[in-house]
This record gives C-alpha cells, sequence and structure tokens, in this order.
C-alpha cells in the first residue's frame, strides 16, 4: 500500500465511516468486518454500489479514454498534452488566488483530499482520490461515498470534478461531511463548457447554483476560474471538432487543435474581463471556497 501513515484515523470504511485498520497489508474495518482489496498500490475503498458504478463508468468511451490517458503510455497522447500547453483554450488569471489557501494549509500541516484527482498531484501532500487506481491515485473511492471519517479533514479540492458525479447534491454534501469544523471546500464547476465525458458528464452550475450547492458552508471566497474569452474559444474550437467526431477521439482532438491556433491567443483577454462583473454570466467555470462553520 502506499504510504498513508499522514492520514491514518482519517482514512475510513465508505460503509459505515469508522477508521480503517491494517491486516496483513489489507485494509479493514473493525466494526462490520469488511476487508479491502489493493490495488497498484492503491487501497480499493468501494462498496458494492460503488464498484459496480466505477466499472460500469471505466467501461465507457469517455472511461476508456480517461484510463489511456492517464497511463501515459499513448505517444499520441503525449503529443496532445504538449501542444495543449501552447494552444489550449483554457486560461485561469485567478488560479493563483484559488490556490493560495490550499498551500497555506498544507505549510500549516493541515490534511487535504483532492477528490477526482486522475494522474496529477496538485501540490506534495495532498492525498489523491479517484474511481480506479491510476498512477498518482492513493486511494480508490466515490465523490458520493467518500471513505473519510466524519470531521477529520482540513480541505477537499474538487477542481472541476463535481460534474462527472452522477449524484451531485451527494457529493457536495460528502465533501461538507469529511470536514473538521474551519475546514474548507474549494471547488471549481463548468458553467458554459462543452461536454467532456471523462467518463461521462451530468451538469453545469452557475454561481447562485454554487452557492446553493454548499450553502451549509461560509463562502470565504468565489468568482470566475476559467473567463468569459476562455468560453468563447473553447466553443468554437469544440463545436465543429465534437460535430465532426463525436467520440472524442484522435480526430477530434487534431481538429480541435487546428481550430484552436488561430485564435487561442484570445484568452488572455481574460486578464481583464474576470475582473468584470458581468463575467460571470459568460464564464467557462466558476470558483467557490467556502469554510465549515
Amino acid at each position: 500500500m502506499r504510504n498513508l501513515t499522514a492520514f491514518k484515523g482519517i482514512i475510513a470504511c465508505p460503509a459505515c465511516r469508522v477508521s480503517l485498520g491494517e491486516e496483513r497489508g489489507t485494509p479493514r474495518c473493525a466494526s462490520c468486518g469488511i476487508s479491502y482489496p489493493v490495488e497498484n498500490g492503491s487501497p480499493v475503498l468501494l462498496t458494492p454500489r460503488g464498484r459496480v458504478e466505477a466499472t460500469e463508468m471505466l467501461e465507457r468511451p469517455g472511461g476508456r479514454r480517461m484510463r489511456t490517458a492517464y497511463g501515459g503510455e499513448d505517444p499520441f497522447l503525449r503529443t496532445v498534452k504538449l501542444a495543449a500547453r501552447l494552444i489550449s483554450s483554457e486560461f485561469a488569471p485567478l488560479r493563483k488566488r484559488f490556490r493560495r489557501p490550499i498551500m497555506d494549509l498544507l505549510e500549516s500541516g493541515g490534511k487535504v483530499l483532492e477528490v477526482g484527482s486522475g494522474a496529477r498531484r496538485i501540490f506534495p501532500g495532498v492525498l489523491n482520490l479517484d474511481i480506479a487506481p491510476f498512477p498518482g491515485v492513493d486511494i480508490v473511492g466515490m465523490a458520493d461515498e467518500l471513505p473519510v471519517a466524519d470531521d477529520t479533514l482540513d480541505g477537499v479540492i474538487l477542481e472541476v470534478t463535481l460534474e462527472h458525479v452522477r449524484n451531485l447534491p451527494k457529493a457536495a454534501a460528502e465533501a461538507v461531511r469529511v470536514l473538521r469544523p474551519g475546514g474548507r471546500v474549494f471547488a471549481v464547476l463548468p458553467f458554459v463548457f462543452p461536454f467532456h465525458g471523462h467518463p461521462d458528464d451530468f451538469w453545469r452550475a452557475t454561481m447562485p447554483g454554487l452557492r446553493e450547492l454548499f450553502k451549509p458552508l461560509s463562502v470565504e471566497d468565489s468568482g470566475v476560474y476559467h473567463g468569459p474569452a476562455s468560453m468563447l474559444i473553447n466553443v468554437l474550437s469544440d463545436v465543429p471538432a465534437g460535430i465532426v467526431f463525436p467520440g472524442h477521439g484522435r480526430g477530434y482532438m487534431v481538429l480541435k487543435g487546428l481550430c484552436l491556433i488561430p485564435i487561442f491567443w484570445l484568452k488572455y483577454a481574460d486578464f481583464l474581463l474576470v475582473r468584470l462583473p458581468g463575467s460571470l454570466h459568460y464564464a467557462s467555470t466558476l470558483f467557490l471556497v467556502g469554510r465549515k462553520k
């Protein structure tokens, strides 16, 4: 198993929420007696329902693309990622404002979980959770059945994750449940954003909707994450690519890249646009930082 020492007493049985012990290297719940498997070094903390849903999602076309992307072995996808650094449609001028409190929590010894991390690690010391044991994932679990004890975390990151969760209100409630008083949720949700099944895509949120979703929390900060300019060039490039190649395979990625080449630079207009009040109504994605009372 990966080294989860720093999160001992926090990782819990997803069925009964009791902190997990360990028996011969296998996570085991002392309350309900369930033992959980370990795959690729990651404990798989899924209820029977969660295992069925995760397996089904990963077998969809979007799930298969996600497995390939996170596996990191496809030369074509590595080339796409490199090109995307130059001509990406996404630009987040306020990213540092969103992420600075996360860094402050970690620097003060706080325990932070990222839900739906994929293969990335946003900062060292963050615990990564996703629905499969991808490289970089510490624990396997579901957003709407977090394998975490009540009131134990200092931060939960949900950065463009909740749109992929079938039960959105339950997933938001789970993030609030696992926070200790004073802990924070860091959430980013799409507003005007193309469909992106990774493995599936269910939801969009306005700013009032995002605040309603996390209404048990006191909002510390909120605003536009990816702005109107990013929204515009993303739609202009995604519509032709997605209509011609609805499966979002290689042809889609190539055509979207070609559409972006002459217009990607327009995204930098968001340096100014995100600071205008009206940008909330045309943003690509929105963010909220909320504190548990």
